[in-house]
């Protein structure tokens, strides 16, 4: 029972006898720093996908975090409307994940990444021009249901695997959690331009129409990523 307890206090010991006087906070930053320093220096074209899937993160997953907020107060959906149009994203999404798949072998990464932006381009401006209180519920699972899940699953079907795929054998661990890192913490700057429009407006359907610029953003910086 003692023995996993005595192992990690031997390990941490030693491990802080290796630190000195350095902090952990102080060494995790000095090491991301340099793994993101090795990254734009060593696979330049990696970086600059980083930067167009943190613009892209912002203009997709989004919709994710404050779609049930904008079908309640815009549309006026119900709960149990909100919840159709959850199941049909899910279930469209299988059909789209395999046409995905078969897609993927006839076109390159640039070429599926440009419709897929474009797309969501399309989306973000229809959305609010559509979708708006006393729409057909029809058009609503048209548009949120099925056009969603197609965007949707061919965003995260294609997000991680190309970076992944651009990424050295020898560093792909340490570059993978560089990605996971700025996409995650650069993801945030949607919901708050979209919290902040809300705020000064009081209108989410022109929050949701900034949506589509940082779509535009991504398609422009992936247009100039080597994906080969």
């Amino acid at each position: 029972f003692c023995m996993p307890f005595s192992l990690y206090y031997i390990r941490e010991r030693k491990a802080a006898k290796q630190r000195g006087d350095r902090s952990l906070i102080d060494i995790t930053l000095k090491e991301t720093y340099e793994a993101m320093k090795a990254l734009y220096w060593e696979t330049p074209e990696a970086f600059k996908y980083m930067c167009g899937q943190v613009f892209a993160a912002n203009g997709i997953a989004t919709v994710i975090a404050v779609n049930v907020t904008y079908f309640q107060l815009e549309v006026g959906s119900s709960g149990f409307q909100i919840i159709i149009v959850s199941g049909v994203v899910l279930f469209a999404g299988i059909f789209c994940s395999y046409l995905f798949a078969v897609a993927s072998k006839y076109f390159t990464l640039k070429q599926l990444w440009t419709f897929i932006l474009s797309l969501w381009v399309f989306l973000g401006i229809i959305t609010p021009l559509t979708m708006t209180r006393g729409a057909n519920f029809l058009l609503i699972v048209a548009i949120g249901g099925v056009g969603y899940s197609f965007g949707l699953s061919w965003y995260f079907s294609i997000g991680f695997v190309a970076f992944e795929s651009m990424a050295p054998a020898d560093r792909r661990s340490q570059y993978t959690g560089i990605y996971t890192l700025a996409t995650n913490l650069g993801s945030a700057i949607g919901p708050l331009v979209y919290s902040i429009i809300v705020q000064i407006t009081n209108s989410q359907r022109l929050a949701i129409c900034a949506l589509p610029v940082f779509n535009l953003i991504a398609l422009v910086i992936f247009r100039f990523v080597d994906f080969k």
